[in-house]
């Protein structure tokens, strides 16, 4: 009013119908503000809807549009194929444009079994897990990575029963 911040009444963030946040009191700078981990990948529009306060009238400040970028997850294995009892370390790395991601976690996944984690990333934006406990036959690992939104990657490990150098002999 007159060039002086509205400080009364209260914000509330919306993405269409959905609220995402609120409703907040204005503060003394005419601001009100939300965080939020939760949205996911790609374009948000969050419109800042006010209450209306004594002789200002209720509305929409505008809409912002947020984008969430999705991290590339790769995924690769130290011996595939390995054979029963060899040690195996998958190594998942995220990355967004090319730089490592450094926060958020990795889940290693055989199906719906949980064979590692979450396990946060280290400072290369990277998780490891060894195991010696892969039994023979095919195996489709997934590296699900969760933080700043989600990413996967899948790699068929192939466990060869009868070791990784073997030659195959024809009986007549």
């Amino acid at each position: 009013v007159g060039g002086s911040p509205v400080t009364s009444g209260t914000i509330t963030f919306k993405e269409g119908t959905t609220t995402l946040s609120g409703p907040t009191n204005v503060d003394a700078n005419g601001q009100a503000s939300f965080s939020t981990s939760s949205l996911s990948s790609g374009s948000h529009n969050i419109d800042a809807v006010y209450s209306g306060s004594s002789g200002i009238a209720q509305g929409s400040t505008g809409t912002v549009t947020q984008v969430v970028r999705t991290p590339a997850v790769a995924l690769v294995s130290s011996l595939n194929p390995s054979a029963p009892g060899d040690n195996v370390t998958l190594t998942a790395t995220c990355t967004l444009n090319g730089v490592p991601v450094t926060s958020g976690t990795v889940t290693f996944l055989e199906g719906v079994t949980t064979l590692s984690g979450p396990t946060n990333l280290d400072a290369n934006g990277q998780v490891a897990f060894s195991t010696n406990a892969l039994s023979a036959g095919v195996h489709v690992i997934t590296a699900a990575y969760s933080g700043q939104g989600t990413g996967s990657a899948v790699l068929t490990q192939v466990v060869n029963p009868f070791g990784t150098n073997y030659t195959p002999i024809s009986i007549p």
